[in-house]
């Protein structure tokens, strides 16, 4: 009888530790590291004072925005930068990442782009079952590097400069003074589906608007840099031969396929920029960037990388009270990590522009000479990505932004 009990106490202890490691696991999936394995811990940062923040966004990486004088940067000229500087050993003297912000009344921005693009000769993104690699290879190949770029609208006569032909320009005041220029689209025109909107048109691939059509239920993302109203995200829907149909003002992403046809209006973006939405009316949305399969071809609103682990440096252009912003973020971050950072600056709207190795920014100031200085900041390319080999600053870009 003593057994019996011993074997019953023993059955029964085992009992309750298997009922305990079955609710620990049962808590596992709804643990708070899934729920906001998106939230970093950060000091929020109020919108429209524009004071410097504490942001912590590693556990030994702490980091500030140096954004006391911005607002009065803004007042006098337009136009101002801050950055975002780490304690640690971050490239650029501890430069992380940087916000060029202007009021819209005072300074432009548009979008340019390679005009090669436009030629049915442009390399052709590929995908699906049969790949090309000697294509690829050209696809991984087009463009010029930012320098290029930077030296050709200051005029300072870079050497092979004079290969690059530069869409968009007409649409620029003559004589202009360039103030700022970053990367542009997603895929910087590797991709068939980002596309840019420049004098009521959209320019995308010659070869993609022939032989990779928009979809009737296909709703794309455009940041409006110019045209009726505040600059700000809105919505198109493209027809056939990529003509503009409507325009749709979204609320939240998942919204779209519940919105009445009757809430379409004309299109009023003069020029704009395509793109994935981080932030909407300042709530962060980047959970709903799709990836791309690799078992079927390329479809709008998809990145050919995971949102959720990979890690790289990233461009957002973004609505902060009545500025608009560049934002570069040079120290690899997620995604979310990066919707974050906008977020809690007090950014509105933020669109998903290049990043990797496409990261670059250059913002007008003299260096100690009083000269015009003509460096800028690049990222260097995210470990694991197809052109990680290229050195930092060196990749070829198809797009930029330039602001004047």
């Amino acid at each position: 009888m003593s057994a019996d009990l011993r074997n019953l106490h023993w059955l029964t202890s085992m009992s309750k530790i298997f009922l305990l490691l079955h609710l620990l696991l049962l808590f596992s999936f709804f643990s708070p590291s899934d729920a906001s394995r998106n939230h970093l811990p950060v000091l929020r940062l109020p919108s429209l004072r524009l004071r410097g923040g504490y942001q912590r966004i590693e556990p030994q990486v702490n980091a500030t925005w140096d954004a006391r004088s911005l607002k009065m940067e803004i007042k006098e000229k337009g136009w101002g930068a801050c950055y975002w500087k780490t304690n640690g050993t971050e490239d650029y003297l501890g430069i992380a990442g940087r916000i060029f912000a202007f009021e819209p009344s005072k300074t432009c921005i548009l979008p340019l782009w390679n005009a090669e693009i436009e030629d049915l000769s442009f390399p052709r993104w590929q995908d699906g079952k049969e790949v090309d690699f000697e294509e690829m290879k050209r696809v991984n190949q087009a463009g010029y590097p930012f320098r290029f770029w930077l030296s050709k609208l200051l005029n300072t006569k870079e050497e092979g400069e004079n290969k690059l032909k530069i869409g968009g320009l007409s649409s620029l005041a003559s004589p202009f003074q360039l103030i700022a220029l970053t990367n542009s689209i997603q895929s910087n025109f590797m991709a068939p589906y980002d596309f840019i909107i420049a004098d009521r048109k959209v320019i995308r691939q010659k070869y993609a608007v022939k032989e990779r059509p928009f979809g009737s239920k296909d709703n794309c993302w455009v940041f409006q840099m110019q045209g009726e109203g505040e600059p700000r995200i809105v919505n198109i829907k493209l027809g056939e031969d990529d003509r503009m149909l409507s325009q749709r003002e979204p609320m939240h992403v998942f919204q779209l396929e519940t919105f009445n046809a009757s809430l379409d209006r004309p299109v009023d973006v003069t020029h704009g920029v395509s793109g994935l939405p981080l932030l909407l009316n300042g709530e962060r949305v980047s959970t709903y960037i799709r990836w791309k399969s690799n078992l079927r071809p390329m479809r709008p609103n998809e990145v050919t990388w995971n949102p959720e682990t990979t890690r790289a440096a990233f461009t957002a252009i973004c609505t902060l009270g009545e500025h608009v912003c560049l934002a570069t973020i040079f120290k690899e971050l997620t995604v979310h990590e990066f919707a974050v950072c906008l977020q809690d600056f007090g950014m509105r709207d933020a669109l998903l522009l290049g990043g990797s190795g496409d990261v670059c920014s250059w913002v007008r100031q003299e260096n100690t000479q009083g000269d015009l200085d003509t460096s800028f900041l690049a990222a260097k390319p995210r470990s694991g990505s197809t052109r990680s080999f290229i050195r930092r600053g060196i990749r070829p870009l198809n797009a930029v932004i330039a602001a004047y």
